[in-house]
């Protein structure tokens, strides 16, 4: 397969992202109190700027989506009568609301941090030529390279 994954593939793999995440700091918040809780909440922050950047504005919302999916169902009494998070427990109720919390401000992130570099760039231009205040060098049809601007010699 070669080229971008299509949109819908994308938001199935942040949904799946999300289910991991959300599975790994429900089994792990409670373990080395605090640090297991801030390392599960950093890494829900990072899951989220991947999400944003890789989906867009949806990103964190379906990351959301899967995390809460997957911590709702393992929050429940288990066959044998375990539990994870128990009732009214403070640990389990800081990874519940730190977990959505992280994944807020991502939300609110200015788009042009997530912007592609490609996208804003001139098709043919030589990466950063403008940046410097030296030519623009750029590919014409037939493979001939073209300078704008002054050359030094």
């Amino acid at each position: 397969m070669t080229g971008p994954l299509p949109p819908l593939r994308r938001l199935l793999l942040v949904l799946l992202l999300g289910a991991g995440v959300g599975v790994l700091g429900t089994v792990v918040h409670r373990d080395r109190w605090p640090w297991a809780l801030v390392a599960a909440l950093v890494l829900v922050l990072a899951a989220g700027v991947l999400a944003r950047a890789w989906v867009g504005g949806a990103g964190p919302l379906v990351l959301g989506g899967g995390m809460l999916a997957c911590t709702i169902a393992l929050v429940q009494t288990g066959p044998g009568g375990d539990v994870l998070v128990p009732a009214g427990d403070d640990h389990g109720i800081l990874w519940l609301l730190g977990s959505v919390a992280a994944l807020v401000p991502v939300a609110f992130l200015p788009r042009r941090w997530f912007a592609r570099p490609e996208a804003g760039a001139e098709a043919g231009a030589a990466p950063g030529a403008g940046d410097r205040g030296v030519a623009d060098a750029r590919v014409g049809p037939g493979g001939a390279v073209r300078v704008d601007g002054p050359v030094e010699r």
